[in-house]
């Protein structure tokens, strides 16, 4: 694969590697969709959290959409879990990304009340895996929604309608709001405080549900953005702020494996120290290009080697900019290791073949294997799923086939690419009760966190507004529940964040 694109890979699918739940079987691109939207399997549960006894039901359903004349147009599948008939009890519903994934990643690994025995930066050698309770769950908080998008889980187009209709930002992000209507209506929950959870594109597509709901009068309580791109333009090849953003990642992840010219220093300064050096001298040497001359050209290149763990020379070949499929097969080279790019902690060995690109994401073998059997073998056993249509945990094509078109505020024609923070900036500034949270991983990269913090930074809200939304980092990788320790603080923060307290005052810097 050309580095080129690695990059374009940031574009189309930004969370999960490709997996369905039955890989031996074909799918074609429109499967025959089923005649009725009529899925609804409940199964009750139970779990213990700090001596309460949390009694549940979990719902395997589908919703139809439906247009401005009633007819259905799409059928959208979910697991819910909740706990207790209160009208009051808040509602989250989660939104994973790709765009192509279904929100199983999130159902089984995160903040539900069972989880996958997994973890990002640890292969799992093999069946039989494990599911057991989470103590970590949210499930004391708040009922927990998991909605799979058109063309992932169960979910499909419906009447004259096609997968294309639903697989562009803006249909999309108005079917996510179409679904959360749909669901506070059926489930009778209109008066219940409202959430959004966001991962990946998942992210892009909260800002713009967000803004829609806002607009339809349905003012939400919360959004929980993690592993964030709000501005695909950052992402594209060239780009000087994304070399500068991706920086302070390549600083942390060097770090971590002994690569780190200041390995003696704690991690929070390195990280500190790299993005005030990304966003000056790095940043003015990046304006100059082929202006800069070949002594300054030297000493950026011998600072970044510093933060990098790569030889100046590899560094000057690429006119300074690392981007992501050179870091990740260059700075464990000389251990015959190429790192992930979900988690760069993970670590795989390097092709032999073709030496200088990273063949497949370790992060994402980790955890595949065991959600596909763990769910596989519930449909079954706990729901008593026997269709034949398979349920997608992620489809590829899907991302390939976006149309990544925005038609954002106050522009007569779309962009080209999807920029939303204007649209998370309108939301905010219409209902400025709104909490809004950012979580972020250190070793991730496909979305860096510094990049999360300019494009916070950037929004069109007031600075006394900004300076309300956390901003939450933690050592883990883009699927950072997926890490035990890190889930550990996570949940800590978002329990703190449903009772409307400050998890991650907005940093300083």
């Amino acid at each position: 694969m050309h580095a080129r694109s690695e990059w374009w890979g940031v574009l189309a699918g930004l969370c999960l590697a490709a997996a369905t739940l039955f890989p031996g079987a074909a799918r074609a691109a429109e499967p025959a969709a089923p005649a009725a939207c009529d899925l609804n399997r409940h199964v009750a549960g139970a779990i213990t959290l700090k001596g309460r006894k949390w009694a549940y039901e979990r719902q395997l359903g589908m919703l139809p959409l439906k247009d401005a004349k009633g007819n259905a147009v799409a059928c959208l599948s979910y697991v819910a879990y909740s706990a207790g008939k209160e009208g009051s009890r808040p509602v989250t519903f989660f939104f994973n990304g790709g765009p192509g994934s279904s929100g199983l990643f999130l159902q089984l690994g995160s903040f539900g009340p069972l989880r996958v025995g997994a973890e990002a930066s640890h292969l799992v050698a093999g069946a039989p895996y494990d599911v057991a309770a989470n103590p970590l769950t949210l499930l004391d908080v708040t009922d927990l929604v998991f909605v799979d998008p058109v063309g992932t889980g169960f979910s499909h187009p419906m009447g004259e309608k096609k997968n294309a209709d639903f697989w562009q930002v803006d249909q999309d992000a108005a079917s996510s709001a179409d679904f959360v209507t749909a669901y506070l209506a059926m489930a009778h929950r209109w008066n219940a405080p409202l959430y959004l959870f966001g991962e990946s594109y998942g992210t892009t597509r909260v800002s713009i549900t967000s803004r829609i709901l806002t607009e339809r009068g349905v003012f939400l309580n919360g959004l929980i953005f993690m592993s964030t791109i709000l501005d695909y333009g950052e992402r594209l090849p060239g780009v000087d702020l994304t070399n500068a953003g991706y920086l302070p990642s390549y600083a942390a992840i060097a770090w971590f494996h002994h690569k780190s010219g200041y390995q003696d220093r704690p991690l929070d300064d390195v990280m500190a120290q790299a993005q005030d050096f990304a966003a000056g001298p790095y940043m003015r040497a990046l304006w100059q290009g082929k202006d800069l001359d070949v002594a300054s050209q030297q000493g950026v290149a011998e600072q970044l080697s510093r933060y990098l763990g790569l030889s100046v020379g590899d560094i000057m070949d690429h006119g300074l900019k690392i981007d992501v499929a050179t870091f990740r097969s260059a700075l464990l080279k000389s251990e015959g290791l190429s790192i992930g790019r979900y988690d760069a902690r993970a670590t795989a060995a390097m092709s032999h073949v073709t030496p200088d690109l990273p063949v497949f994401d370790p992060a994402n073998e980790n955890v595949r294997a065991p959600l596909t059997a763990i769910w596989n073998r519930q449909l079954d056993l706990d729901f008593g799923y026997a269709g034949t249509r398979p349920y997608v945990v992620y489809d590829n094509t899907i991302s390939s086939a976006w149309d990544w078109r925005h038609k954002a505020r106050g522009r007569a024609r779309p962009l080209e690419t999807a920029v939303t923070g204007d649209d998370l900036a309108e939301a905010m500034t219409r209902n400025p009760g709104m909490q809004v949270v950012f979580l972020n991983g250190l070793y991730d990269l496909a979305t860096p966190f510094s990049l999360t913090l300019h494009d916070i930074r950037h929004l069109d809200i007031s600075l006394e507004r900004m300076r309300q939304i956390g901003f939450c980092r933690y050592p883990a990788g883009h699927m950072m529940y997926f890490d035990m320790p890190a889930l550990q603080k996570i949940s800590g923060d978002l329990h703190a964040f449903y009772a409307h307290e400050e998890p991650c005052p907005w940093p300083g810097r």
